[in-house]
């Protein structure tokens, strides 16, 4: 039976590696639980449990070291993301972590975040805490079943290491940073465990009969597994020891007419042909793979070898070409970003080059789950500050790719930013209208001036570089002379970031006014974390036991004094115009309501919001009936 456990778990890592270390808990369970001195196993058989499954390895260590040149045990730096997350005390998963550890590249990452682990134990120790209960409130009634019907067959072996299974594999994640998907493999194991409850007597624990048929199944479950490693050997070998396939295939016409009823191949084949300077064969390559099918990689490829060429691709934008799945926004952009270099448009190519960094952030930068923490709330900020700048440089890389070589320099020339920060900020000063702003280019090494995008990767580079007052001044000049809810957003974010709430809430205001509600998810978010710091959950605390408690009058004074400090805090600007209502201040209770409006409002909050402003009104009208009622009728009337 080790034998086979092995090899399961040698198969399961071509998939993927979280069982890695459970072959050694096996190992270690035969001895602890006396197996080894029952004779019930062997050291023989527990050398196999520990070498099997490193030998199916080799197929995928020998293709990796054959392909590129280095030892390849599971995945390369597949899990270095949640590796880095983990060890900064971060629940969930983020897309984009490099960035929070400032690592040059090639730095190792498992060193750094063991010196991140032993430098701070307790952050580690309370995020794995963190995991481990959130993982249980995924499915708790399952985790209960399951933990009980353990509990109820501890005699028998096998529930034993279904068992030490499922704790191996909740622990296993809880050390890294976690998302649901990641325990799917668990939940069949757990469901199984459970369904021992309803059986009646021994059942699974160890009736002597009725087992051959859950042996076939798991005969047959197996051997799936094993056919599908056995098929995908033969293709590792394969992949490591052949030449260049498409450089094979675009000197072969017999191949190369193979592939004629393939578009993605030739997709594939066109921009192998365009990178490698043989732009006019990727031309037609592309061409045949759109006639076959008139969207996907070869549609891409086709415009790529028009801006090779230096042609225009505007044309596939106004019918409608580039419109499919195969081709994400970000792409489109990189493409109309090149298209528009090629025609030596350069402030275009730019424009097109910032917005794709920016859509390529968007979906790269983020914390996927909620931010439980002040230290996550911190983490996000830095991520989100430092995310243009970073985004700038791997998405430089895609950028020059779409060119042949020889054709890389020179728009890498083109694509330099025009101006450093400084350089920006003194033109900045020396403009005091936007005219003059797009006129003097004599100070810029760019021909073409500076835009908004120029603007926002020298504000990035300043926040970068902790150079907060010189970023505002900076970016309050600019919006001065230009409107731009990039720049805004930029300055709501460092505002919040150095603690200025007064002042983020007054370019809220105006980001408002400028572009409505289009922004309020972005704006929302940053909100949301900022107010995950302690100072303000303390605060926040103190109002909304005294809301919930009904002590309206006693809530007015905290509010008052907390929302001087973080306007920006919408639920406690909610309960404050509850209580001013209730206690007859319709006033202020009008004020807060318009403060209310100037802030990003979940549809719940807007609905409060709403109903708060509807009885405002309804008070103030029967208080006015009230007055008149009471007031004396004039002289005229009363005879």
């Amino acid at each position: 039976m080790e034998l086979v456990a092995a090899s399961l778990i040698g198969v399961s890592f071509m998939f993927k590696s979280p069982l890695a270390l459970l072959p050694f808990v096996l190992a270690a369970y035969d001895l602890l639980s006396g197996k080894l001195k029952r004779g019930e196993t062997s050291w023989k058989l527990l050398l196999a449990m520990l070498l099997v499954p490193y030998v199916l390895l080799l197929p995928w260590t020998a293709m990796n070291a054959h392909v590129f040149h280095q030892f390849t045990l599971f995945e390369a730096d597949r899990a270095n993301q949640n590796i880095i997350t983990g060890a900064l005390g971060i629940t969930h998963t983020v897309e984009g972590a490099y960035p929070l550890t400032g690592l040059p590249p090639g730095a190792s990452v498992m060193l750094w975040a063991a010196q991140m682990v032993v430098a701070h134990p307790l952050v580690y120790v309370a995020a794995v805490l963190r995991r481990l209960f959130l993982i249980f409130t995924w499915h708790p009634w399952l985790f209960t079943a399951f933990g009980i019907a353990v509990l109820r067959n501890r005699r028998s072996e096998k529930f034993r290491i279904l068992g030490l299974f499922a704790a191996y594999f909740v622990v296993i994640h809880a050390m890294l940073s976690v998302e649901y998907r990641y325990m799917f493999p668990l939940w069949p194991a757990l469901a199984l465990g459970a369904a021992a409850l309803f059986e009646r007597g021994k059942g699974a624990c160890g009736a002597p009969g009725g087992y051959g048929e859950k042996w076939v199944l798991f005969a047959c479950l197996s051997a799936l597994f094993f056919i599908a490693y056995a098929a995908s050997v033969p293709v590792l070998i394969r992949y490591a020891w052949r030449g260049s396939d498409i450089a094979r295939i675009l000197k072969n016409p017999s191949a190369l007419e193979r592939l004629r009823g393939n578009p993605w191949a030739l997709g594939k084949a066109a921009r192998y042909a365009i990178v490698s300077g043989d732009v006019a064969a990727g031309e037609r390559l592309a061409g045949a793979g759109m006639l076959s099918r008139p969207y996907g990689p070869a549609v891409f490829a086709y415009a790529q070898s028009r801006v090779a060429q230096g042609r225009s691709i505007d044309y596939m934008f106004r019918q409608k070409v580039m419109d499919d799945p195969w081709v994400a926004n970000q792409d489109v952009l990189m493409l109309k970003s090149a298209s528009a270099f090629s025609q030596k448009r350069y402030s275009e190519g730019r424009e097109y080059f910032y917005q794709s960094v920016a859509r390529w952030r968007s979906g790269s930068m983020m914390f996927k789950g909620e931010i439980d923490t002040a230290n996550e709330a911190q983490l996000y900020l830095r991520q989100q500050s430092m995310g243009l700048v970073l985004g700038l440089e791997s998405r430089v890389k895609y950028f020059l790719d779409l060119f042949p070589s020889q054709q890389r320099e020179a728009y890498r020339a083109a694509l330099a930013i025009p101006a450093t920060p400084a350089e920006v900020v003194e033109l900045l000063k020396a403009s005091p209208s936007a005219r003059e702003l797009y006129a003097s280019v004599d100070a810029l090494p760019a021909a073409d001036g500076v835009g908004s995008a120029d603007i926002l990767v020298a504000l990035a580079r300043l926040r970068m570089n902790s150079q907060f007052d010189l970023l505002l001044e900076c970016g309050r000049k600019y919006l001065s002379l230009h409107e731009d809810a990039q720049v805004r957003l930029v300055l709501i974010g460092v505002l919040g970031e150095i603690g200025d709430m007064p002042g983020m809430y007054s370019q809220m205001r105006a980001l408002r006014a400028s572009s409505g509600k289009q922004y309020d998810g972005a704006v929302a978010q940053t909100v949301y974390k900022l107010l995950e710091k302690p100072a303000y959950k303390a605060q926040f605390s103190q109002i909304e036991q005294l809301h919930r408690a009904g002590k309206h009058a006693a809530l007015i004074a905290p509010a008052r004094e907390y929302l001087a400090v973080c306007p920006v805090d919408k639920v406690a600007v909610l309960y404050l115009a509850t209580a001013l209502i209730i206690t007859g201040n319709y006033i202020e209770a009008e004020l807060r309501l318009k403060q209310a409006e100037n802030l990003p409002l979940s549809r719940d909050e807007a609905a409060w919001k709403d109903t708060l402003r509807n009885n405002l009104r309804r008070e103030i009208k029967q208080q006015t009936r009230a007055r008149l009622a009471a007031s004396p009728a004039p002289e005229g009337e009363r005879k």
